[in-house]
């Protein structure tokens, strides 16, 4: 598992505990960094993975959210 697959895993988890909520907003990417000890592109590549599940969403200058309908009924 690389380092972004990781991050992706940890947050996936959080989102399907509801420890992250349909709609919150994911932990900054400082806050990442420092939580995992990992580089900026590392934890970007790892929100990127969930983008691409469709598990979170951004906006430009916005933040990433949980996609506001998780969990799909």
């Amino acid at each position: 598992m690389t380092k972004a697959q990781e991050i992706a895993y940890d947050l996936r988890e959080q989102i399907q505990s509801g420890a992250l909520a349909g709609g919150e907003a994911l932990p900054s990417e400082s806050k990442m960094m420092s939580q995992y000890g990992y580089s900026r592109e590392t934890v970007r590549a790892g929100v990127r993975l969930l983008i691409e599940e469709g598990l979170v969403v951004t906006g430009q200058g916005q933040g990433k959210y949980v996609r506001e309908d998780y969990p799909p009924v």
